[in-house]
């Protein structure tokens, strides 16, 4: 995915106020590729810090999974539904 596609993702994101956890699979020891499997860690650990979230590598899986769970384990929401405005009573708290 091209940069400028992250960023609209994690401004999107921050936006309407989600977080982003990502997990790059590739081994740090996997020789093969390096300049790609960088690339790919780089706009990884770009699109998570910018969401508000954790980029997640292979070499700490555990760990950061951990966090992941502990991050997301409680959360709350809060709602507000204004009341119907009708024609001959006003107000109406249905």
């Amino acid at each position: 995915m091209p940069a400028s596609e992250l960023e609209a993702v994690a401004r999107i994101a921050s936006r309407f106020h989600l977080t982003i956890y990502t997990f790059n699979p590739s081994a740090p020891h996997e020789h093969r590729l390096i300049a790609a499997r960088e690339r790919a860690g780089t706009s990884l650990t770009r699109l998570a810090t910018h969401a508000g979230g954790l980029a997640v590598r292979a070499d700490a899986f555990i760990a950061g999974f951990a966090r992941v769970y502990h991050d997301t384990e409680a959360y709350y929401a809060l709602a507000f539904e204004p009341p119907t405005m009708t024609r001959f009573t006003g107000l109406s708290f249905a």
